[in-house]
C-alpha cells in the first residue's frame, strides 16, 4: 500500500509539473505547435514504428536460434510492456510484462537472459552514439564549447555507471538477485531450491552470447544503433513539422543532450512532468525556445498515445495466442 502512495503521489507531483509549464508556455501557443503537424504526425508514427521493429529484431537475437519465438510475438510483447511503461507511474513495469506475456512461448530461463542481454545492448549502444554524436557535434561547431565538453562528460559519466553495471553481469547479476530475494521474508520461502541453479546458468548464457553466437550479437548491435539513427532522425522530423529551423548536426546534438537527460530521469518515481521540463531546460540551453522543446515532447507523447492502444491490443492478441499455443500442446 505504501509504494501504491507514493507512486500516486509522484504521479500527481508530474501531472501537477506538467500543467505548469503548459501554463507557463502558454496553451494557445502549444496548440498552435501541435496544429502544425498536422498529417505529418504520420512520418512521426512510421519513424518510432520502424524504430521498435529494429529493436524488436535485436531482442529475437538473444535467444538462441532453436528456441526464438515469432517476431509478431515478441514484437506484440515489446509493445505491450512499453505501453505499461507509459501508462504506470515510475514507468518500470515493461520488462516484467513482456516476460509474463511471453510465458509458454519461450523458456522461462530465455526470457531472462534475453531480456538482460538486450536491455544491456539497448544502453551500450544508446551511449556509444550520445557519445559519438556529442563529438561530432562539437568539432562540426554545431554547439559551443561549453555544451559539447558538458555533452562529453555526461557521456563519460552514463559510461562509467555502464562499467558497473557490466561488472555486475561478469560477476552474475541473477545469480545475486536470487540471493537477495531468498533472503526476504516470506517472499524468500517461495524461491525454488534449483532457482540458484537457473540462475547460474543464466548467467552463464548471457556471459558467452558474444563468443558463443558473434553473429547474433553483432547484428543486434548494429540494428540497435541503426534504431538510434532512425531515433534521431524522428526528433528531426519532429522539429522540422514544428516549424522551427533546425539543422540535423541540431536535431543530433538535442537527442544527446535528451538521452543524457533521460538518465537522469529515470532516478524519479515518475517521469511524466519531469521529461516535459527536461525538454524544455535543454532546448533553452541550444538556444531554442523553451516552448519549442515542450512541443516537441508533446509531439513525441502523441505518438505513445497511438502505440499505447496498438499495445493494448497486441496484449489480448497475445493472451489468446498463448492459450492458443497450450492447447495445441496439450492435444500432442
Amino acid at each position: 500500500m505504501k509504494a501504491r502512495t507514493v507512486n500516486l503521489l509522484a504521479f500527481l507531483c508530474g501531472a501537477g509539473l506538467l500543467a505548469a509549464f503548459v501554463w507557463s508556455s502558454g496553451p494557445a501557443k502549444l496548440w498552435s505547435y501541435l496544429l502544425s503537424i498536422g498529417p505529418g504526425m504520420v512520418w512521426v508514427v512510421l519513424l518510432y514504428q520502424a524504430e521498435v521493429m529494429l529493436e524488436v529484431l535485436s531482442w529475437q537475437l538473444a535467444v538462441p536460434p532453436g528456441e526464438r519465438t515469432t517476431y509478431f510475438a515478441m514484437y506484440s510483447a515489446a509493445v505491450a510492456g512499453s505501453s505499461m511503461n507509459n501508462l504506470l507511474p515510475g514507468g518500470q513495469a515493461g520488462e516484467v510484462v513482456k516476460g509474463n506475456l511471453l510465458a509458454g512461448l519461450l523458456p522461462g530461463e530465455r526470457i531472462v537472459s534475453s531480456l538482460i542481454i538486450y536491455n544491456w545492448l539497448f544502453n551500450l549502444t544508446t551511449v556509444g552514439v550520445v557519445g559519438v554524436a556529442s563529438l561530432a557535434c562539437l568539432l562540426a561547431e554545431e554547439v559551443s564549447l561549453e555544451v559539447g565538453l558538458g555533452l562529453l562528460a555526461g557521456t563519460a559519466a552514463t559510461s562509467a555507471l555502464m562499467l558497473l553495471v557490466y561488472l555486475w553481469i561478469r560477476r552474475g547479476v541473477v545469480r545475486d538477485v536470487i540471493a537477495v530475494v531468498s533472503k526476504v521474508p516470506l517472499l524468500g520461502k517461495r524461491v525454488p531450491a534449483s532457482a540458484a541453479d537457473r540462475a547460474r546458468r543464466i548467467d552463464e548464457e548471457i556471459r558467452g552470447f558474444r563468443s558463443a553466437r558473434p553473429g547474433d550479437y553483432w547484428w543486434s548491435v548494429v540494428l540497435l544503433v541503426a534504431a538510434r539513427l532512425v531515433a534521431i532522425a524522428e526528433l528531426w522530423v519532429i522539429l522540422l513539422l514544428l516549424g522551427a529551423d533546425v539543422s540535423l548536426w541540431a536535431g543530433t546534438a538535442l537527442f544527446a543532450a535528451g538521452q543524457l537527460f533521460y538518465y537522469v530521469a529515470l532516478f524519479f518515481p515518475t517521469r511524466l512532468g519531469v521529461l516535459e521540463g527536461g525538454s524544455m531546460m535543454l532546448f533553452a540551453l541550444f538556444g531554442f525556445p523553451a516552448d519549442l522543446g515542450l512541443a516537441a515532447e508533446f509531439a513525441r507523447t502523441l505518438r505513445k498515445v497511438v502505440f499505447m492502444f496498438l499495445g493494448m491490443g497486441l496484449m489480448a492478441w497475445l493472451g489468446l495466442f498463448r492459450r492458443r499455443v497450450a492447447r495445441h500442446a496439450g492435444t500432442r
